[in-house]
């Protein structure tokens, strides 16, 4: 059986879909998995035994009309689009590639999708787990407690190896309100000094300066990577991470390794995308607007942290 499944959107939606991947592929010798993802989340498959091939969606018309012609002669058994919910895109390519199932959103009687996804997923509700319940359409059995490890080039060796004395703090997040400010992550950087802890900095591309600036305040060393892969290893080897609420939580909870988020989401979004990893502690933000929380709240939690990791 050949099964294309889509996977267009962010760095996050991929690293959730990992189990219902890992899953599918090893459901049946004779199954070949197939994947469209996005150019911003691609990568995060880059070393996945699990999957055949990765396409990546292109917008661009002498990129995107090859993929489609290439992707129309594959002659998919299953097209499977898990996303609960109405998208253009996903509506557009489930029509033009060739497939004889194609399980999806259904969005009124003329969807193109024959299989309503929404009809396996209702007692579920964190992302990942509503995404693994759409295997119920092609009678797999899911299994909710398996998280699939992000894999990088030397994963298998590191496998081998204990924790590292480390924390990894990450300041940065999707956009700038969930990110953290300034006295914020120096707080957290002094304090974890303070407490002769080994302590790596991490930031995205964006942050680069305002990591710099804290580096230099704090002494503290940064972990710098060129891309999203370059931080799997030094999560998977970490004793623990702080971190903003970002793909960095659902990578931590592919290596189970423990993990402290400050958010300043809804309650329905903590539940939605909550910590996989089985030590987690969630600080709420007192604000709405940005990450705000009193010096106080902040030790007594990194304390707490600290104690059960």
């Amino acid at each position: 059986m050949k099964i294309l499944v889509i996977r267009l959107g962010r760095i996050g939606d991929m690293i959730l879909s990992t189990p219902l991947l890992y899953q599918l592929k090893n459901s049946s010798e004779n199954i070949i998995v197939d994947v469209l993802a996005s150019n911003d989340n691609h990568s995060i498959l880059k070393y996945a035994d699990y999957v055949d091939n990765v396409y990546i969606w292109n917008k661009n018309p002498f990129k995107l009309i090859p993929l489609i012609m290439r992707l129309r002669k594959m002659n998919y058994d299953v097209i499977l689009e898990p996303k609960d919910h109405f998208s253009t895109e996903s509506y557009f390519i489930a029509g033009l590639v060739k497939a004889e199932k194609r399980i999806g959103f259904v969005n009124g009687e003329s969807s193109i999708f024959d299989v309503d996804v929404s009809v396996f997923n209702q007692d579920k509700t964190h992302f990942q787990d509503r995404i693994l319940s759409t295997l119920k359409a092609l009678d797999i059995t899911p299994d909710y407690s398996l998280n699939i490890p992000l894999m990088y080039l030397n994963y298998k060796a590191d496998m081998q190896n204990v924790r590292e004395e480390y924390i990894i703090v990450n300041i940065s997040a999707s956009n700038e309100s969930k990110s953290l400010q300034f006295d914020l992550a120096k707080e957290i950087l002094v304090y974890l000094k303070s407490k002769n802890i080994k302590v790596y900095l991490l930031s995205a591309p964006n942050h680069n300066d305002l990591a710099q600036k804290l580096s230099e305040i704090t002494n503290i060393e940064r972990a710098i990577t060129k891309s999203i892969i370059d931080t799997f290893p030094i999560i998977h080897r970490a004793k623990g991470v702080i971190t903003a609420d970002t793909s960095v939580v659902h990578i931590a909870g592919t290596y189970d390794t423990p993990v402290m988020v400050l958010s300043k989401s809804i309650e329905q979004e903590l539940l939605k995308f909550a910590p996989k990893s089985d030590i987690n502690l969630v600080l709420k933000s007192n604000s709405g607007e940005r990450i705000e929380i009193s010096k106080t709240k902040l030790i007594d939690s990194i304390d707490k942290f600290l104690e059960i990791i």
